[in-house]
């Protein structure tokens, strides 16, 4: 029997200088009704493999008023399969989300790096070797203020050739 973990609130913790092996700060995988909020996550995991949220395959979460700093590739990546995940406070990665939402963020001079890889946002459906992701698809992406220097970042925005219906 496959049980899925649900009802999870963390709060109020400060997550900071985890080692390279780590891949992040809090990383939810197959969890469901889930809150994030209130949280201070720094410097976790490797350049390139640390996120300060990273959710796989989670269903119906909130990730809020969280400040996240020094983390690369990504602050909140939302991967493989979730789905209604809602994201907030900072750059992001949409990674086979159905139903997620990036709303209401203030993001303040992130460096090449930590917005995946130079980019402020970050659609794809990309998976690793003999898995299939859906295609990110209704997401909502609204009321977002970026603050940036354009020589911090490669570019603002990388979102995958082969996805339908992005605008």
């Amino acid at each position: 029997m496959n049980e899925t973990s649900h009802h999870l609130v963390i709060r109020n913790v400060f997550v900071h200088d985890l080692d390279a092996q780590s891949g992040g700060c809090i990383i939810l995988e197959g969890v469901a009704d889930f809150t994030v909020a209130d949280a201070e996550l720094n410097r976790c995991g490797a350049v390139g493999f640390g996120n300060g949220v990273r959710v796989l395959s989670g269903h119906a979460g909130l990730i809020a008023r969280n400040d996240i700093r020094d983390l690369r590739p990504t602050g909140v990546a939302v991967q493989s399969g979730s789905e209604n995940v809602e994201g907030s406070q900072a750059p992001f990665a949409l990674v086979g989300g159905v139903q997620c939402s990036i709303v209401n963020n203030t993001v303040i001079d992130p460096r090449e790096g930590e917005a995946g890889r130079g980019w402020l946002l970050r659609i794809t459906s990309e998976a690793p070797d003999g898995f299939t992701f859906l295609p990110p698809q209704q997401a909502t992406i609204a009321n977002n203020l970026f603050y940036f220097q354009t020589s911090q970042l490669q570019n603002t925005l990388n979102i995958a050739s082969d996805l339908e219906g992005v605008e």
